[in-house]
């Protein structure tokens, strides 16, 4: 089995978003539905809060990027588009 996501991973990556968007950690937990002390705590490169679906779900969202590529498990920054009905074929 593969080794599981390091919660630094995602800590890292947010890190990396918020510099490269310029935004403060308030603006950015507005953007993605989120209290801003929870994405504090997302964020903290020490024992880092690991993010749940929901969370995960917002912050892809709000900042326009995958879920796999937040949690490190892809490359691609961008997130693929699909259709109602493609959520559907897929449940």
């Amino acid at each position: 089995m593969a080794d599981a996501v390091k919660s630094t991973d995602v800590a890292e990556r947010l890190r990396a978003l918020q510099t490269e968007r310029g935004l403060t950690i308030h603006e950015m937990a507005e953007r993605c539905g989120l209290p801003k002390r929870s994405l504090e705590n997302y964020m903290n490169l020490k024992d880092p809060q690991r993010p749940g679906v929901d969370a995960l779900i917002g912050i892809a969202d709000g900042m326009s990027v995958s879920i796999d590529w937040l949690v490190g498990r892809g490359d691609d920054l961008t997130r693929g588009e699909f259709s109602k009905e493609d959520y559907a074929v897929f449940c």
